[in-house]
């Protein structure tokens, strides 16, 4: 009976786990993702779009905040620019788009999308 009623206890903590965690999720289009920026409290109503580039699909930068948002057409792509943009300004990234921008914005960003904030890196 205490063995039953532990399985239940565990299980139910299991079920309420999984039912709280949340994972950044993907953007079908800068517009989506400008959107999911500003619903997360850093202005994107606007977006003057970005140059073209080899592993960007598209990117552009926020009117009303200091934030450029990009977006990529697979994992591979992403990896590779994050080598690279991770080091020019603070960034966090989902899983098919990237932020870099304003250090507070971004921290903001890691929160409200929970997203991996993958610069300024904590020592």
């Amino acid at each position: 009976m205490i063995r039953r009623r532990l399985g239940c206890v565990v299980l139910t903590a299991l079920l309420a786990f999984a039912a709280c965690s949340r994972e950044a999720q993907s953007y079908e289009s800068l517009s989506a993702l400008s959107e999911a920026v500003s619903d997360a409290g850093v202005p994107c109503d606007r977006i003057e779009p970005g140059p073209k580039a080899e592993l960007v699909s598209a990117s552009g930068s926020c009117n009303g905040s200091e934030v450029t948002i990009y977006m990529f057409d697979n994992a591979g792509a992403l990896e590779n620019w994050t080598k690279v943009g991770a080091r020019l300004a603070p960034t966090v990234v989902g899983p098919n788009w990237a932020v870099t921008g304003d250090v507070t914005a971004i921290e903001t960003l890691a929160d409200e999308l929970d997203a991996e904030l993958v610069s300024p890196r904590n020592p």
